[in-house]
């Protein structure tokens, strides 16, 4: 049954040799290789493309093997299927080739080559700020930015503050002092995770002053 040429003869030869003179035309069965392809498929619409978080572990990828018609092909000896993808962890998308292994004799392999992927998307970082409310007393205050990765306060996120000129230059708050109200802007941002922003407020308000006048008199003229 594998793939070859095989000698077509009468089942019952032999006797047809012992009463009669025969001349046989032998004739051939050729079994030719049977054509499959191999494609990626899985993923979270079910067309092969695959979606991770940054610094998460790869999903389990998936494939199919059709013949000619379009049939699954389920022969336990097609050899060893796998699926690989294209080398690098930083946030970007990447091919899913299958791959075999000890392939069989019995079969043509068609790849589908590229038509897989894994997009591995930026994690997500928080930022957040709480306003500022103060009754003027002469002193400068600012807001303090906090950045959480997952919930939790994460020190390696690098935080800037926007400066006058609109950009994320600065390392600390900007201040007010004086009686009004100042939005601050501010970013967080570290590698492998997206750039998120945010703004909190400063509100200086008037201080309150009581004015006493103190009695006094005189005479008349």
């Amino acid at each position: 049954e594998n793939v070859g040429t095989y000698r077509i003869y009468p089942e019952n030869e032999n006797v047809l040799n012992a009463n009669y003179k025969v001349t046989f035309e032998y004739g051939q069965l050729t079994i030719a290789k049977k054509v499959i392809t191999i494609s990626v498929t899985g993923g979270e619409q079910n067309d092969g493309n695959y979606v991770k978080r940054y610094d998460d572990a790869d999903p389990a990828y998936s494939f199919s093997v059709t013949d000619e018609k379009g049939d699954a092909v389920t022969d336990e000896n097609l050899g060893e299927i796998k699926v690989v993808r294209e080398k690098g962890e930083d946030v970007g998308t990447y091919t899913l080739i299958p791959t075999v292994e000890n392939e069989s004799e019995n079969y043509e392999y068609g790849i589908v080559e590229e038509n897989g992927t894994l997009e591995i998307l930026p994690r997500e970082i928080t930022i957040s700020a709480e306003d500022v409310e103060k009754t003027y007393d002469g002193t400068s205050y600012g807001i303090t930015a906090v950045a959480k990765v997952n919930g939790a306060v994460n020190n390696n996120v690098t935080i800037k503050y926007k400066d006058k000129d609109g950009n994320y230059t600065l390392d600390a708050s900007p201040t007010r002092k004086n009686v009004g109200e100042t939005t601050v802007e501010f970013e967080a941002s570290l590698y492998g995770y997206k750039t998120v922003t945010g703004k909190a407020t400063i509100e200086i308000t008037k201080r309150p002053v009581t004015i006493t006048a103190a009695n006094s008199w005189k005479y008349y003229g």
